[in-house]
């Protein structure tokens, strides 16, 4: 049985080396954009291995998913922008590619070589709580109930920003509407129409797992994001309503409800966030639903906003 773990093992990190070099070095944009989902996925594999699942989770949801869904939108762009793709242009890239790998890897070796000792009191402290926390699983627990506070502030950041992105896209639009649209590759078609389907179930498998297990709000609602923008990519020509009530609603959903909540539970406990330990369940699973929703939200904010093309209704 350990040799055959050990074969694994020896496989997946050859396999990960290898989706690595052919990312590195594919002739194709669209090639190295397909490797580099599949080296994230093998990469949420080690992490597996390794027995942190929800670093997993997080890789699969924001470097598979999220990311590559970026990555499919800039090949077109690279590819149909002749200046982008001379070259000259490519050697820049290259060069400025190289220099800022070099210096994260940098930060990252002098951040693991001053790593320091865990405090294992802390996660003592939040087992011995698990059974007043409305949730069996203690990433969960600490996110929602124990340091809920620290959570609603993060989506209001989240809400703050994206009121920002929108008052300055409508400030700066330029009015070009879908004439000026250019078409969609037929390749990125394809995919999309492939892995929308697989992105929006397991973003909700992702949400109801949260209660439990590694998984929650912020892996479902990177991988919801990711289907909207991929979305976004493929109908260039439809519009995201900025100023409509119902959208702004559903973007500030996350933020409200806590804050809904917040005051709830003040009546009922005396004090804001403090769930009662019968019904902390059912307030974790709306707070997890909302936060989805704004965090997905947030995220196709931010793509359409960074699209000068991408006009936002008045």
């Amino acid at each position: 049985m350990e040799t055959t773990v050990r074969i694994y093992d020896f496989l997946l990190v050859t396999a990960l080396l290898g989706a690595a070099w052919k990312t590195l070095f594919a002739r194709e944009a669209f090639t190295s954009t397909v490797l580099f989902v599949a080296f994230g996925l093998l990469m949420a594999i080690v992490w597996t291995r390794l027995g942190a699942i929800d670093v997993a989770l997080a890789e699969a949801c924001i470097g598979a998913g999220l990311t590559g869904a970026l990555l499919i939108d800039a090949i077109r762009h690279f590819q149909e922008d002749s200046n982008l793709n001379s070259k000259e242009s490519r050697l820049t890239f290259h060069m400025a590619a190289g220099v800022l790998s070099l210096g994260l890897f940098s930060i990252l070796s002098t951040s693991l070589l001053n790593l320091q000792e865990p405090n294992k009191d802390v996660y003592t402290r939040v087992i011995d709580h698990m059974d007043v926390s409305g949730s069996s699983h203690p990433v969960t627990s600490v996110l929602l109930n124990f340091r809920a506070f620290d959570t609603w502030l993060e989506l209001g950041v989240l809400l703050l920003a994206s009121f920002a992105a929108i008052s300055i896209h409508q400030l700066y639009d330029d009015g070009r509407g879908p004439d000026l649209m250019r078409p969609t590759p037929t390749a990125i078609k394809s995919l999309t129409r492939v892995m929308l389907p697989f992105l929006v179930i397991i973003g909700g498998f992702l949400l109801w797992l949260g209660s439990h297990s590694p998984g929650g709000a912020f892996q479902a609602g990177s991988l919801i994001g990711a289907a909207g923008i991929l979305i976004q990519i493929t109908n260039p020509d439809r519009r995201i309503l900025f100023s409509s009530l119902g959208f702004r609603i559903l973007l500030s959903l996350g933020f409200l409800a806590f804050l809904a909540v917040a005051f709830l539970t003040n009546l009922l406990q005396g004090n804001f966030l403090e769930f009662p330990q019968s019904q902390a369940g059912t307030f974790i699973l709306i707070l997890e639903l909302a936060a989805t929703a704004s965090i997905a939200l947030t995220l196709n904010v931010m793509f359409a906003c960074s699209h000068p093309w991408t006009r936002g209704g008045r």
